[in-house]
């Protein structure tokens, strides 16, 4: 709880400020220094990545109350808002393919990165699809 330790929470405060402003002005530079994706730290396979971004849709679909027969109906021709995606734009992957129309990805700073990770992350979300 804040309050109760304010050296500890200035401290925690001024970082965080820091933070942000380095983001802010170079966020290639903030993802290199903290290693920060938007999904943590670890270093996952694009297999492990793929299941990730489907973990994060059946999730969301089970919030909504949508299930396998419900979810292709629910999204056909919605325009989806994905605000964070980090730096792997594969959650938004998973909208276009459960057919939602656009996505719009939105964050505060510009993360997302084709890297050749990332991009076999995507392969490997396409391979689930199928056709």
């Amino acid at each position: 709880m804040y309050g109760r330790r304010k050296v500890d929470d200035t401290v925690r405060y001024w970082k965080a400020v820091a933070s942000n402003a380095l983001a802010a002005r170079a966020p290639a530079l903030y993802v290199r220094l903290t290693g920060e994706t938007g999904r943590g730290r670890e270093t996952r396979s694009p297999q492990q990545l793929a299941d990730y971004f489907l973990r994060c849709r059946a999730e969301q679909d089970a919030v909504l109350g949508l299930d396998a027969a419900t979810a292709p109906g629910f999204y056909r021709d919605l325009a989806v808002m994905e605000y964070g995606p980090g730096d792997c734009p594969g959650f938004a992957l998973c909208h276009l393919a459960a057919g939602a129309r656009s996505v719009t990805c939105v964050d505060r700073f510009p993360l997302v990165k084709l890297s050749p990770p990332n991009v076999e992350t995507l392969r490997a979300l396409m391979t689930r699809f199928g056709d």
